[in-house]
Parts: structure tokens; C-alpha cells; sequence
């Protein structure tokens, strides 16, 4: 007797290899068993050897064998798998009984949207996500619905510190599930020294330069070399009148962003110079010119204790008062930010000497 093997399971198409799928196929003979087999190519004779078994015979049931096994650890391609006849069973007494039947299996290449990745930068830094996979062709989707997506380029700008998540999905095109992995982006604060800003002080003013910073914890650079800075003060006593600059640098506090810095300008003014104070002798009776007691000009003179001895501003009229002695103020001005100077001048009158 020999059996004729029908109606094999239809050819199928899957994605995974491990799911299970049993095979069957009709046999006329249900007392010979039946042994499932699979190729990498087509056969003319699957009874040659060469394919793999699919667990072990099986022996139908009524009038179907059916194999359980299974058709795991197969990569994607096109297989070929045959119900042929177990040569080893007794039942089997016709040495020239060679059905078979053939069901062809295709593999599917599953989709591969790569590995999960992730990267910090600062605020403000536009993202290619696409830079962050491995494998093109997907589409990104904007998990936390930052709003700041498009197509594959994530603007960070505005937003808050923190990890945005987007996952990035690829289709198979066949028969299998898309494929998806998940992208992070880290976004660090970036670094505010705060506004540019300056001040003027008069020469000899040591200054707070952290008063001229809105933002603190930063640090200060002499930008024109006075050695005269240290921390945040800087000591203009002996410099010459100009402007100086220093730099405020702060930092992220994080390895993304940069340091940011502002420019802090002190004016440094020149004091006035009234020159030394002077003393003067002089009789009773002489008028002095005051201008030639100073060794600057440009101030006015004015009188300590008013005595009606200052005449024109500039003279001192002895005449108008008897031996003693008296002050004088010269007095300079400021031009800018610096109080005036004063000299004192002290003038001695001695008593005129009367001769009969």
C-alpha cells in the first residue's frame, strides 16, 4: 500500500520565525507515520536527505498528521517544508513509496528602527534627531508634545531644563510590526552673567564690582592688566583717568553649555588739584594777590571768617583788618564725578611799625 499525501498546509508568509506554526498534511494510510522536513531550496526529491526535521514523526490522527514543532531559527528568506513518509515505520512495506507534499514558508525581515540613544545639550540648540539613529527611513514622534518638533529637528529653545523623549518609529513594509526606539534629549540651562554694565568713580574709589552684576557667582578677569583687582574689588587709587574693563564670566554648571560673560566698565575721573596750602607773613597795610600764593589756577578764594579783606576776588586788602591771622580758601571745582579740593592759605599780619 502506498499513501497519498493532500492537502499540505497553503504556503504562508510570517515575520517571526519562533511562533509555533504547525504544519499538517491528509494521508489516505493512517497507520504510517509522517516526518516534516525543511529546505533552503526547492526539492525534486526531499527523501535524498540534506533538510532539517521538525521534531520528530508523528502519526496522523484520523486523516491528518499534523507537527507542532515549529519553525524556529530561521532568518528571513524563502524555505521549502515536505511531509514525507517515515521510512522507518513497519507499516511501511512498499520500498518504492515516495510521497510527498510541499509548503512554501517566507520569512519576513522584521523592521529595525535601531537602538535606543540619547544626548545632553544646551537651551537653545537646534537637534537633528536623525543624527541620534542608526537606521533612516522612520519617523519621529514627540512624546512629551514640546510643540518644538519638526520632521527630525527638535528646537530646545524656551524650554525648560529637563529630558524630552521622542520615539522614533520605522514600518517594515511586509508582514511585521514597525520597530521603534527611544531617543532622549537632555536640555541644560544655559549660563546668564547677566547685562553689560558700568559705572564712574573718582580716583582712589575702591569699588564692589559684584554691585555691578545682577547675576552672582561668577568671577572677574582684568581685562586691562591694572593689578589692581582682587576678587571683586578693584582699588583705582594711582590710575590714570580712563576707562577700564573687566569681564564677568559665569559658568553653566553643567558640560554643555558655555560660559557666559558680561563687561563690566569702571570710569576712573582725576581729582582737582588746589595744590598745597600756604602760608604768608606780610605788614600791616599791603595788599596781596592771592593768585600768586597757589600753584594752580581756575579756583575762587573765599574768606574763612568773613572780614571785608577780599577785594576783586582775587586781592587781600590788609588794610581792612588789624594784625592777626586769618584764612583764606582756595577753592577748585569738579568737572565730573570727584568732590572739590581745597587749599587753605593763612595769611599773618603784623602791626605796622609807627616812626615819630
Amino acid at each position: 500500500v502506498c499513501p497519498t499525501l493532500s492537502n499540505e498546509s497553503p504556503d504562508f508568509t510570517t515575520c517571526e520565525d519562533s511562533l509555533g506554526q504547525s504544519l499538517s498534511v491528509d494521508t489516505d494510510v493512517s497507520d504510517i507515520d509522517i516526518e516534516f522536513y525543511i529546505f533552503g531550496s526547492q526539492q525534486g526529491d526531499p527523501y535524498v536527505g540534506g533538510g532539517t526535521q521538525l521534531g520528530t514523526a508523528v502519526t496522523p490522527v484520523g486523516t491528518t498528521a499534523t507537527s507542532n514543532a515549529g519553525i524556529a531559527g530561521l532568518t528571513p528568506g524563502t524555505y521549502y517544508a515536505y511531509a514525507v513518509l517515515d521510512l522507518d515505520d513497519p507499516e511501511l512495506t512498499d520500498p518504492q513509496c515516495r510521497p510527498f507534499a510541499e509548503i512554501v514558508i517566507t520569512i519576513d525581515e522584521p523592521a529595525d528602527a535601531g537602538a535606543d540613544n540619547n544626548t545632553t545639550v544646551c537651551d537653545g540648540t537646534i537637534v537633528d534627531l536623525s543624527t541620534l539613529t542608526s537606521v533612516g527611513g522612520g519617523s519621529f514622534g514627540d512624546d512629551d508634545a514640546t510643540g518644538q518638533l519638526t520632521g527630525s529637528m527638535f528646537d530646545t529653545s524656551g524650554l525648560s531644563p529637563g529630558t524630552y523623549n521622542f520615539t522614533y518609529t520605522v514600518q517594515s513594509g511586509n508582514t511585521c510590526p514597525e520597530d521603534t526606539a527611544l531617543i532622549m534629549v537632555t536640555v541644560d540651562t544655559q549660563a546668564d552673567a547677566g547685562a553689560d554694565n558700568s559705572t564712574t568713580v573718582c580716583d582712589g574709589t575702591v569699588v564692589d564690582l559684584s554691585t555691578l552684576t545682577s547675576v552672582a557667582g561668577g568671577s572677574f578677569g582684568d581685562d586691562d592688566g591694572t593689578g589692581q583687582l582682587t576678587g571683586s574689588m578693584f582699588d583705582t587709587s594711582g590710575l590714570a583717568p580712563g576707562s577700564y574693563e573687566f569681564t564677568y564670566t559665569v559658568g553653566p554648571g553643567n558640560q554643555s553649555c558655555p560660559d557666559d560673560t558680561a563687561l563690566i566698565t569702571v570710569t576712573v575721573d582725576e581729582k582737582p588739584d588746589a595744590g598745597p596750602d600756604v602760608a604768608v607773613v606780610v605788614c600791616e597795610g599791603d595788599i596781596i594777590d592771592l593768585t600768586t600764593l597757589v600753584a594752580v589756577m581756575g579756583g575762587v578764594f573765599s574768606e574763612a571768617v568773613p572780614t571785608g579783606a577780599l577785594k576783586m576776588d582775587v586781592n587781600f586788602d590788609t588794610s581792612e583788618v588789624g594784625p592777626g591771622q586769618y584764612e583764606v580758601i582756595y577753592t577748585v571745582n569738579s568737572v565730573n564725578t570727584c568732590p572739590d579740593d581745597e587749599a587753605i592759605i593763612t595769611i599773618t599780619v603784623d602791626q605796622a611799625q609807627i616812626i615819630n
